[in-house]
């Protein structure tokens, strides 16, 4: 018989700011900044008998600071052009699923851009929406499954990037 006790325990914990500057009537810059703060712990055991016990504790953790700014410019009633600039941020994570394997990934950061329009048209009844866009992500973290033990892992890339144009009509 398996007995399996796993016990994973999450912490995070932020502070965010942000203001607006009204620049003239038709342009507004906003501007955020946040402070986080993750960790997580883990806890393990198995038992198939008494000599076979398995004991396994990992603990991770990661403080980032990140922001983002946009601008909002009203060129009438009906139409707006906007763009972003934006630093984000996703902490640590443990898997531990299969014991004894035990993996983890390292935080992950993300720059991504957008510019675009937002329009109403024929009075309202109609609107048209276009955003072109680009993100780079590093360390994206992953879930790999495979290998001898068919397991579930955590790996991190290097680097991710993606970029693309949507419409909205």
């Amino acid at each position: 018989t398996k007995v399996t006790d796993v016990v994973q325990k999450s912490d995070s914990w932020s502070i965010f700011g942000q203001g607006r500057y009204q620049v003239t009537e038709a342009l507004k810059l906003t501007a955020g900044v946040r402070y986080t703060d993750d960790s997580r712990d883990f806890h393990g055991q198995r038992t198939k008998s008494p000599a076979s016990l398995l004991d396994v504790t990992k603990s991770v953790g990661d403080e980032q600071v990140s922001w983002d700014v946009s601008a909002l410019y009203e060129v009438n009633d009906s139409f707006n052009l906007f763009a972003r600039v934006a630093d984000g941020y996703r902490g640590p994570s443990i898997q531990g699923r299969n014991l004894p394997v035990l993996t983890t990934a390292d935080s992950e950061t993300v720059m991504s851009y957008e510019a675009g329009l937002k329009s109403r048209l024929w009075n309202g009844r109609a609107r048209l929406n276009a955003t072109a866009y680009l993100y780079d992500v590093k360390d994206m973290q992953f879930t790999a499954i495979g290998g001898i033990d068919n397991s579930n892992r955590l790996i991190n890339a290097d680097n991710v990037r993606g970029y693309g144009f949507e419409l909205d009509v």
